[in-house]
């Protein structure tokens, strides 16, 4: 997978049953309106290698050593937060 340069709508999700159940049925209709949207996901599971999903790029958490630093090299536009829970808050306070 190539790098993103930017990331218009990001979404924050924890485990991958999450990730399926609301972030890639949200990517799904999102690129049937504007296929050039990039997307992406956070998480702390991945999906295998061979299963499609209509996000552009798939980030395993715990390879994220810097959050802001992220957010600001990908100038993300949105954080989407389907699930929200208390560790969640990390992201939501560095989104700010």
């Amino acid at each position: 997978m190539e790098k993103a340069e930017k990331i218009d709508i990001l979404f924050f999700e924890r485990p991958l049953v999450d990730l399926k159940r609301y972030a890639f049925k949200i990517a799904s209709a999102l690129k049937k309106i504007d296929n050039h949207i990039v997307l992406a996901t956070i998480s702390l599971e991945l999906p295998p290698k061979n299963e499609k999903t209509d996000v552009d790029f798939l980030f395993y958490r715990n390879e994220i050593k810097d959050i802001d630093s992220f957010l600001k090299g990908y100038s993300v536009r949105i954080i989407v937060f389907t699930n929200p829970r208390i560790p969640d808050m990390e992201m939501i306070l560095h989104a700010h």
